[in-house]
């Protein structure tokens, strides 16, 4: 069995904030001896049905906590929940057929927004690219911006984004006999530190427009710092070398 504050640190990521505050509220006015089970899923409303609710219930009343004492973990995990989402956010992205299901965001939009926030620095990684007009434009007035930027692409592919973009920064890996046969595979790009997308799709019109491509876009949190500090290494190590 889970302890109540397993519990409450999964409802305080799962359940909407003003819901939770509810609940708090309804504890703060229990009497102040040890919370049965069904006055535990009282204070939850419509949502006393669900099973994380349930089990929510059944060990506060085991755990022998007061109402109060159980609002006040709930108000911390909520806390601890809230300044985690703020500094993080997670977004899926997809390219491909939409559903009902699940609201999605397309990965041209989401490659714009990176590009469109950077002030300082860009590194895009992917690799193949080509008429990715949309992106192309937006990679354009972040470099008149006097944003630095920094591609790293497959050596093997052919491609005419040095003509684009004179003024950024070209990389390659496969220079050294040992990964002469293999290539650079990954798709993803950084922008200040502060915001990360990592995604199946090239740097193409295709992929941007019509294949079915899934990723992931990051804002804030350590993830962002951690790939550019990640890239930053590679080129200072030497274990991928700029074009000239």
């Amino acid at each position: 069995m889970r302890t109540i504050y397993d519990i409450i640190a999964d409802i305080a990521s799962e359940f909407p904030p003003d819901r939770i505050r509810s609940a708090i509220a309804k504890l703060h006015c229990m009497p102040t001896r040890g919370v049965p089970s069904q006055n535990a899923k009282a204070a939850w409303g419509s949502f006393s049905g669900k099973p994380l609710i349930v089990e929510f219930s059944n060990a506060a009343a085991a755990s022998g906590l007061s109402p109060d004492e159980l609002a006040c973990a709930l108000e911390g995990g909520l806390a601890s929940a809230t300044r985690l989402m703020a500094r993080q956010k997670l977004d899926i992205l997809w390219t491909g057929p939409q559903t009902s299901a699940v609201p999605v965001r397309r990965n041209e939009q989401a490659l714009c927004e990176v590009v469109d926030s950077e002030k300082k620095s860009l590194f895009i990684v992917s690799y193949v690219s080509c008429h990715a007009d949309k992106v192309y434009d937006a990679i354009r007035a972040a470099i008149d911006r006097g944003v630095s930027v920094a591609f790293l692409l497959e050596a093997s592919i052919k491609n005419d984004l040095d003509q684009l973009f004179p003024e950024a920064s070209f990389y390659r890996w496969g220079t050294s006999d040992s990964v002469a046969k293999s290539v650079m595979h990954a798709k993803c790009a950084v922008a200040d530190n502060v915001m990360a997308m990592i995604t199946s799709a090239n740097l193409t019109g295709k992929a941007m427009e019509q294949n079915m491509e899934l990723g992931v876009l990051i804002k804030g949190g350590r993830i962002p710092k951690v790939l550019k500090a990640h890239f930053e290494a590679l080129v200072v190590e030497k274990l991928i070398s700029e074009i000239h």
